[in-house]
């Protein structure tokens, strides 16, 4: 989640909307909570990722594009 916070939404930010952001995040985090209903930690471990991504879009992007 760092990564995505990071440098990656800095340079969204600028170049896509706050609505998309918020959509593409919660587009990414459905599939990372469908992958935690199974007990195989193969698919665990992607879903806390597309969870992780997800949220780190889609929860601080109107903090970050008033920063910028």
């Amino acid at each position: 989640m760092v990564i995505v916070q990071g440098p990656l939404l800095a340079r969204l930010a600028k170049t896509a909307s706050e609505k998309m952001l918020v959509t593409g995040g919660g587009l990414i985090l459905a599939p990372g909570f469908v992958l935690l209903v199974w007990d195989q930690l193969t698919l665990i471990y992607p879903g806390a990722i597309l969870i992780a991504l997800g949220n780190g879009l889609m929860w601080p992007t109107g903090i970050v594009r008033r920063l910028l």
